[in-house]
């Protein structure tokens, strides 16, 4: 089993591969040559020191990080971290472009109860998601609230007035399906941008899936749930 854990890391499966590859390469010559080379092998490395190895163990180490580095890098085309600023704005900018949205909020606040930080931008989304409702949008917000305080919900129905139900865009569940510390957006351009929390801070994230099976399932997963609650 521990092996097994080294053998997944990149940094320490890269070492391990290229060690093992530069032992064993003569056991795989032609059998024309296998019985000298194979001597003449084994002599070199009896003959070998220490600053022979020292050198092919910085090699594996080189390769075992270029493999790391690699595969940070094809997750960084597909994953973007963000600051909570930026965050903010992305998801703004996206619920006015979006034909189609699904929201899962961790809180959602009245605006009386806003925090001073994000205040404004929080007023200018909750502007943007009154206005895309009015419009009759493709917009579902499933929001978590067990302590009864008023939500965004209320703010949006007296908004809008008694034309629109309200509750045809929004449910408020007093429980969640699970642990669970994250809001998440999913937009129709195959993005989900969501935050966690991580310790004691809160990361933010947008996600894109396009290719990916894995979108359709996130949002499948969102639609069931908005049919049980």
């Amino acid at each position: 089993m521990a092996f097994s854990r080294f053998w997944h890391d990149p940094v320490i499966s890269g070492v391990l591969s290229t060690g093992i590859s530069t032992l064993l390469w003569p056991l795989f010559l032609g059998d024309d040559q296998e019985s000298g080379e194979l001597q003449r092998w084994v002599k070199t490395l009896e003959e070998q020191d220490v600053q022979n190895w020292i050198f092919v163990l910085a090699v594996s180490v080189a390769i075992g990080l270029a493999v790391y580095s690699i595969q940070k890098w094809r997750e960084s085309r597909d994953r973007e971290s963000l600051s909570s600023k930026a965050w903010f704005s992305l998801v703004n900018q996206k619920l006015r472009d979006c034909t189609s949205a699904r929201i899962y909020l961790r809180k959602f606040d009245h605006p009386d109860n806003f925090r001073q930080e994000h205040k404004d931008v929080l007023m200018d989304m909750m502007e943007v998601i009154k206005a895309r409702i009015a419009a009759g949008a493709d917009i579902k917000i499933i929001s978590y609230n067990d302590n009864g305080e008023k939500t965004g919900f209320e703010w949006l129905a007296s908004e809008l007035g008694g034309d629109i139900l309200v509750e045809e865009y929004i449910k408020i569940v007093p429980t969640q399906i699970t642990t669970n510390s994250s809001s998440m957006y999913i937009f129709d351009d195959k993005k989900i941008v969501f935050n966690k929390r991580v310790g004691g801070a809160i990361q933010y994230y947008c996600e894109s899936h396009s290719g990916s099976i894995l979108f359709e399932f996130v949002k499948s997963g969102f639609e069931g749930y908005w049919g049980r609650v």
